[in-house]
């Protein structure tokens, strides 16, 4: 199922079990509290499919598992709300299940460039990806000219740095602290 939020954004309400979760780092609480929904993948609108997919595939060191061309599907028109949609789409797992990130260039209607700079405070998200060692990545995604917005600083029980993408999209990396944290698929 497909919803949006109030600014809005489009999001994807997937299910999963128990097992699965837990792999996932989530602890017993999540099942307990009976929550239903959590986040998979995120998303993007491109008007460069391909552009933004090798600056993933640099960024991430893996390439992508899947890339489709979808034309005129009456289902992506009824999630988009949209009409004849023709659209080049794009997928990386980031683990073995389900975290995805998922490209889409639509063709029909054509995806607009966007052509400011986007600041963390500006009307959208950010995303994170967890590293276990910040200063390296930060060293290797500066060496690959990737736009840094600031060096890795200590937040509470992380590390965080953020920069942007060849779309302008903000994203972060960010590191544990404590070894056995909770919120570290890692540990």
């Amino acid at each position: 199922a497909y919803g949006y939020d109030p600014e809005g954004n489009m999001f994807e309400m997937e299910e999963l079990d128990g097992k699965i979760l837990e792999r996932g780092g989530y602890d017993d609480a999540w099942q307990e509290l009976d929550h239903s929904m959590w986040m998979t993948q995120v998303a993007f609108a491109t008007p460069d499919i391909e552009k933004l997919m090798r600056f993933y595939q640099d960024v991430l060191g893996i390439k992508p598992y899947r890339k489709s061309e979808i034309i005129k599907n009456s289902k992506i028109d009824r999630i988009t709300n949209l009409t004849d949609t023709d659209v080049l789409a794009g997928w990386f797992k980031m683990d073995g299940q389900s975290k995805m990130m998922e490209f889409w260039q639509f063709r029909t209607p054509k995806t607009e460039v966007f052509t400011g700079k986007r600041k963390a405070s500006d009307l959208g998200y950010s995303y994170s990806l967890e590293v276990t060692d910040i200063q390296k990545e930060y060293q290797r995604l500066k060496s690959l000219g990737v736009d840094l917005i600031s060096a890795p600083q200590q937040v509470g029980g992380f590390w965080q740095m953020y920069a942007r993408d060849v779309d302008g999209n903000i994203f972060s990396l960010r590191q544990v602290i404590e070894a056995n944290s909770n919120y570290s698929i890692v540990s």
